[in-house]
């Protein structure tokens, strides 16, 4: 181990109620790892610098991978998953595992998600400035993040962060609030390459196709950030809401005109394959892939952790009186 001689990044201590939880269900494994709650179990334990794990077998996986556990762990306060912690966890679980099981240690993948509300409130019954409400709303919405997501498996439930945004203030009316999800991807520059984009929920598939020239407003699943393609000039991705992704540009009139397919999307699964992809260039550290849920509650699974992405949180206040 590259860390001899005693413990490192500690972790406060638990409270009884994590105790009470954990500890009979720790007895139950037996210092063995049969089931993969065993694995979590064990792991959870052994090592307190673990925030969260997703332990899951390799015949969920397409193509199935059988014979394989994969563990997927967020450290507390740390990037990634350092190859001197895999070392740790796989020595740890050799001698607990059975034979024929493999464990594989691997990075948690992000899935981000961005949140446009709109907030009415009653200017009669509070001295808070617009500014004031929407600092509030905010701080709202970052809370029930930290709270209740930013972990393996877990629901964000539409109506219950509409219900905490209403709870900010009592003069807080109503609010209208849209939530997308995104990915950040890092692609080489001017070099053609296949990526696979993983939303691992699925897409809103119900919009019209799209022609070759359409409003920007019209519906679609699949959007991103700004990119200059080479020979292309500056465009982004979309979807025909039939399946294909493709590159668009502004016409700077409010319509996106089709430059070329680079794509498909499975809009069940949620999976965007792009094909023969290049970009010359694009304005920060990353590409950001938008789409669209199908559903009002978003569900993550496997290697996934569901997280705000707090630069994409627009809230506009209005005032009513009544």
């Amino acid at each position: 181990s590259e860390y001899p001689g005693g413990s490192y990044n500690g972790a406060d201590a638990e409270s009884i109620e994590q105790i009470r939880f954990k500890a009979p269900r720790y007895f139950q494994t037996q210092e063995r790892a049969i089931t993969t709650n065993d694995y979590e179990i064990l792991l959870r334990n052994a090592f307190p610098e673990i925030e969260a794990i997703a332990v899951f077998g390799g015949e969920t996986l397409e193509p199935p991978l059988y014979g394989k556990v994969y563990v997927s762990i967020k450290l507390k306060d740390v990037d990634g998953l350092p190859d001197a912690k895999k070392i740790d966890y796989a020595n740890f679980l050799a001698p607990r595992s059975p034979l024929s099981i493999d464990a594989v240690f691997i990075e948690p993948e992000n899935v981000y998600y961005n949140v446009t509300s709109t907030v009415y409130y009653n200017i009669n019954v509070t001295k808070d400035r617009p500014d004031q409400i929407r600092t509030a709303v905010y701080n709202t919405i970052v809370n029930y993040d930290t709270k209740n997501l930013r972990n393996f498996n877990v629901t964000l439930r539409k109506s219950r962060l509409t219900t905490a945004i209403d709870s900010t203030s009592n003069s807080i009316v109503s609010n209208e609030t849209s939530i997308n999800i995104f990915k950040k991807i890092v692609p080489f520059l001017n070099v053609s390459q296949n990526i696979i984009i993983r939303f691992g929920v699925p897409l809103y598939a119900r919009g019209p196709e799209l022609g070759l020239i359409h409003p920007e407003l019209d519906t679609h699943a699949i959007s991103s950030s700004t990119f200059v393609s080479p020979g292309l000039g500056t465009v982004l991705l979309e979807d025909d809401g039939i399946g294909k992704v493709r590159l668009v540009r502004s016409d700077g009139r409010g319509n996106h005109i089709k430059v070329k397919d680079v794509g498909t999307v499975d809009y069940e699964k949620g999976i965007i394959s792009l094909i023969d992809f290049m970009v010359e260039s694009y304005t920060g550290t990353e590409l950001r892939i938008y789409g669209v849920p199908d559903n009002d509650d978003i569900t993550v699974s496997g290697n996934n952790i569901l997280e705000l992405g707090t630069d994409e949180v627009n809230i506009t206040v209005r005032t009513v009186r009544e």
